[in-house]
C-alpha cells in the first residue's frame, strides 16, 4: 500500500506542476500539443488514483462492518460461555456441599458402628432377640455404610465430570476472549486505515477535476437509479401497503443542501444536486417517509448504502393525477431492511451515515415520480 506521506507529496508535486503550467500558459504562450498531452495524461493519472482509493474506502467501509458483525457474534459467544461457566459452578459448589454431608454421615455411622458411641456391640446384644437379629443389624449397619460410600464415590465421578467440563469451557472462554481481542486490533487498524483513505481522498477532491468527476459519476448513478425504479415499479399500489397523505422528513436534521442546481463554494461550478442533504446527527436512525415496498437495499456507487421504496401510485393533491412514487435514502452507514420488505410509515430503513462519495454524515433524500427526481421539499413540508 501507497504511504500517505508518499501520495501527498505525489499531490503537492502535481499542484505545483498545474500552478507553473498555468503561469507559463499564461505569461508566455499556449501549450503545445505534446503539453497537452503530457497535462492531460497527468489529469487521467490523477483521476485513476482517486478512483483506486474510493474502490479501496468502499471496501473498507465494507470489511469493517463484516469485522463489527463477527465481534458482535464473539461476544454473544462469550456471554453464552460466562452463563455456562456460572451455571457449571453453581452445580459443582451443590456437589460439594451434598458431598461433604454424606461423608460426615457415612464418618458418623463407621463411628457408630465400629467405635461403639451409641451402638455399642453390648447394646447391640441386649436390642437383639437372637443372633439372627444381632447379625441383622451389623448386616444394615454395613449396608447402610456401603450405600454411602456407593453415593459418595458417584459425586466424587460426577464432580471430575463436572470440573473437565468446565476445564473444557473455560479454554473455550479464554479462545474467544483472545479472537475477540484480536478482532478488536484489527478493527483498530481497520478504522485508521479508513481515516487516512478518507484524508487522501479529501485532499484528492479539492482538485477541481476530481470534484467534477465525483458529480458526474454521481449523475451517471442517478440515471442507472431511473431505469432502476421504471424496471421494479408497479403501476398498481402494493398489497398490505397504506398510503399516507402526507411524506414525512426521514430524519430530524436541518436541510444543508437543497434541490436543483447548486454552485461549489472553491470552485464556484455549478452541478445539479437531485435531492436534498439532511444534516442529522450520525447514526440517527432514518425512517421510511411514506409506506410501500423496498426495491433496493445495498451499494450503489458514489451514493454509499442505499435504500429504494416503491410507494405505488399517490395522488400529491387534487389538482394532480397519481404518479407512481419513489424515495430514496442514500449515504447510510447501515441498512436495516431488505428488497421485497413492506414498510409502514415510520419504519427505520437505516442508519444515517457517509459511506459512497459523501464529505461528512448526512442523509441524501430523494423522491422520484417515474423514476424521475422532483422536489422532496414539496412532499414533506
Amino acid at each position: 500500500m501507497i504511504s500517505f506521506k508518499l501520495i501527498k507529496k505525489h499531490i503537492l508535486l502535481m499542484m505545483l506542476f498545474f500552478l507553473v503550467a498555468g503561469g507559463a500558459g499564461l505569461s508566455a504562450f499556449a501549450e503545445s500539443p505534446e503539453e497537452k498531452a503530457v497535462r492531460e495524461a497527468k489529469v487521467k493519472e490523477f483521476e485513476r488514483k482517486e478512483n483506486i482509493e474510493v474502490k479501496k474506502l468502499q471496501y473498507q467501509q465494507q470489511k469493517l462492518e463484516k469485522t463489527q458483525t463477527v465481534i458482535n457474534s464473539r461476544n454473544r459467544q462469550l456471554s453464552h460461555s460466562r452463563k455456562k461457566l456460572k451455571n457449571l459452578n453453581y452445580k459443582i459448589n451443590s456437589i460439594a456441599y451434598e458431598q461433604k454431608n454424606l461423608s460426615k454421615k457415612l464418618r458418623s455411622r463407621i463411628r457408630k458402628l465400629y467405635m461403639g458411641e451409641k451402638i455399642t456391640l453390648l447394646s447391640l446384644l441386649l436390642e437383639a432377640k437372637d443372633i439372627n437379629g444381632l447379625l441383622d443389624s451389623v448386616y444394615y449397619q454395613q449396608k447402610q455404610a456401603n450405600k454411602d460410600a456407593v453415593l459418595i464415590e458417584e459425586l466424587k465421578q460426577k464432580s471430575a465430570h463436572l470440573k473437565s467440563l468446565r476445564s473444557s469451557i473455560s479454554k473455550e472462554h479464554r479462545n474467544i476472549n483472545y479472537t475477540l481481542k484480536r478482532i478488536k486490533r484489527e478493527k483498530r487498524k481497520l478504522v485508521d486505515t479508513i481515516y487516512t483513505t478518507e484524508q487522501i481522498i479529501e485532499r484528492l477532491r479539492t482538485d477541481k477535476e476530481a470534484y467534477m468527476q465525483a458529480e458526474n459519476e454521481l449523475a451517471k448513478q442517478s440515471n442507472v437509479i431511473s431505469g432502476n425504479i421504471r424496471k421494479h415499479q408497479s403501476n398498481k399500489n402494493k398489497k398490505g401497503v397504506v398510503l399516507s397523505k402526507k411524506f414525512m422528513k426521514p430524519v430530524a436534521g436541518r436541510i444543508s443542501s437543497y434541490y436543483g442546481y447548486r454552485t461549489h463554494p472553491i470552485f464556484r461550478s455549478r452541478s445539479f444536486h437531485s435531492g436534498i442533504d439532511i444534516a442529522g446527527r450520525n447514526w440517527a436512525p432514518i425512517r421510511a417517509s411514506n409506506a410501500g415496498k423496498v426495491i433496493y437495499s445495498g451499494w450503489h456507487g458514489g451514493y454509499g448504502k442505499v435504500v429504494i421504496i416503491d410507494h405505488g401510485k399517490y395522488k400529491r393533491s387534487k389538482k394532480y393525477a397519481p404518479k407512481n412514487t419513489s424515495t430514496l435514502y442514500a449515504h447510510l452507514a447501515k441498512t436495516s431492511v431488505k428488497v421485497g420488505q413492506i414498510v409502514k410509515k415510520g419504519t427505520i430503513v437505516g442508519y444515517e451515515g457517509s459511506t459512497g462519495y459523501s464529505t461528512g454524515p448526512h442523509l441524501h433524500f430523494e423522491v422520484r415520480i417515474n423514476g424521475k427526481t422532483t422536489n422532496p421539499v414539496s412532499y414533506i413540508k
